[in-house]
């Protein structure tokens, strides 16, 4: 009898706590069902037509061309663009190109980001067959992890970064980027005259 009591109370307690976060407002985190899934991550594929720069492309959707910008990611500036280029800019935008550039990719949204940008542009993980392109760019040093807006994939992308860094890969190389340090204020001084945080 006292355990059936107990049970029930705690049922109750429960149930009262649900209702509670839901009159405030507080959604508890769910686990994606397979429908949720299948709009966020399609099979789909779409044609890569222009390589902007290190983070952002144009692609072919239906006759029509659109901007995507990819999620969590910041490659540096390249040259000839509206901002002042930084070192290892066009490094990076050749190594996109190489890696997708005429090629047909699928786009996955993040699940807790924004899909779009304030200049309209598409916000997606870029898949190439099994590779996401997003974590190839941060692995291999060309661009860093972004750290200004919330996405699902940030703790991934930062361990990534920390590894390129740590085996100075790219950007990384003071060689390759020799006026790249380290400032006290987080930020990071580009070569030549360009400050630059990575979000």
């Amino acid at each position: 009898m006292k355990k059936a009591l107990s049970g029930f109370f705690i049922l109750l307690f429960l149930a009262a706590l649900t209702g509670a976060l839901y009159y405030f407002g507080i959604k508890p985190e769910t686990a994606e069902t397979p429908k949720q899934n299948r709009e966020r991550f399609t099979n789909e594929t779409f044609r890569v037509i222009k390589v902007i720069d290190g983070d952002t492309i144009i692609i072919n959707d239906g006759g029509k061309n659109m901007r995507v910008r990819l999620i969590g990611v910041r490659a540096p500036e390249k040259p000839g663009g509206r901002l002042a280029p930084q070192c290892f800019g066009e490094e990076a935008s050749r190594y996109l190109q190489r890696k997708i550039e005429g090629k047909n990719i699928r786009l996955q949204k993040d699940r807790i980001g924004d899909k779009e940008d304030q200049y309209k542009r598409l916000l997606r993980y870029v898949w190439l067959d099994e590779e996401l392109i997003n974590a190839a760019l941060i692995r291999d040093g060309y661009a860093y992890a972004y750290r200004k807006f919330r996405f699902e994939k940030k703790p991934e992308f930062r361990a990534l970064e920390k590894e390129a860094k740590i085996a100075k890969k790219g950007l990384w190389n003071s060689k390759r980027c020799p006026q790249q340090q380290k400032q006290k204020t987080g930020a990071i001084l580009m070569a030549p005259y360009f400050i630059y945080s990575p979000g």
